[in-house]
């Protein structure tokens, strides 16, 4: 018989106090969610994993994250908002 496997899934939409503000701190934050939850992220070859972008169009500023584990992925995305 195959591999058991366990799946997990979560959205989440907060506003938050501290938000991170680099793509360092968001990477770190990321790998230490999929630590948490027990996956595994994805060893690709030639490939960054996870890969981040940080948006600096006036309007639109924010960060954006994406992670390949080994049975999904993580996606994330934030807008900076003042106030």
């Amino acid at each position: 018989m195959g591999v058991n496997l366990e799946f997990k899934h979560i959205m989440v939409r907060a506003i938050v106090k501290n938000p991170v503000e680099t793509i360092d701190e968001l990477k770190a934050w990321s790998l230490g969610v999929i630590d948490a939850v027990n996956m595994k992220i994805a060893d690709i070859p030639g490939e960054k994993n996870p890969i981040a972008w940080k948006c600096e169009i006036p309007g639109n500023e924010g960060m954006t994250l994406v992670a390949v584990i080994e049975t999904s992925n993580l996606a994330y995305h934030d807008w900076k908002v003042e106030n």
